[in-house]
């Protein structure tokens, strides 16, 4: 994959309502990295400093942000949610987060995280699997130069059994569609091997 297109994240999921579920996320903004840059490079910067950054990362990166969020001042802000990090970014990861289910009748089927989460369709252990993974997911590609994010994030997600692609989540459950017809496991994963990094 060439380091200049999208990176999305997608994991997949057992969970005990929806049987195997894909879980899309697409990075946040300009404008929401600009608003939260300052948390966003601490917390990415705290987990390296624990050593944590591959093996630890996704079931460590949501604690670490809130620890350091809630150093700043900024984890919750009194009368300005939008500028608190659970509201202003936590929830906009949320938001641009997709759960593609598998429905009997119907096919494969979407819904956002944040509709499966008010609907308990998600354990408390299974949000905190996939919330873990977002925000690690979230620092790395928000501060990490192209190349390096690609090949920490490569690496971090073959501990995970999570996939980096370019497609959104629209072209992901198309392919789950035809690799379910065919047989297959869907979109072939992208690898460190695969990166076109600056000679």
């Amino acid at each position: 994959m060439k380091i200049d297109r999208k990176l999305n994240l997608v994991c997949k999921v057992d969970t005990e309502a929806l049987g195997e579920v894909h879980v899309h996320s697409t990075p946040i903004g300009r404008i929401v990295y600009e608003e939260f840059y300052r948390v966003i490079g601490r917390a990415l910067n705290q987990i390296g400093k624990d050593d944590m950054l591959l093996t630890g990362g996704s079931s460590y990166a949501y604690l670490t942000l809130k620890d350091v969020a809630t150093q700043m001042g900024i984890w919750e802000v009194e009368g300005n949610a939008a500028k608190s990090v659970k509201v202003g970014l936590l929830e906009e990861i949320v938001r641009l987060t997709t759960v593609i289910y598998l429905d009997n009748k119907q096919g494969w089927q979407q819904m956002p995280l944040a509709t499966a989460k008010a609907r308990k369709l998600l354990t408390e252990e299974d949000v905190a699997q996939v919330e873990g993974q977002l925000v690690f997911f979230t620092l790395v590609v928000s501060v990490m130069p192209r190349n390096l994010a690609l090949m920490t994030l490569t690496a971090a997600t073959g501990f995970w059994g999570s996939q980096l692609t370019a497609s959104s989540a629209t072209e992901w459950q198309s392919s789950l569609t035809t690799s379910t017809a065919a047989g297959s496991t869907g979109e072939t994963p992208i690898t460190a091997s695969e990166q076109r990094l600056p000679m």
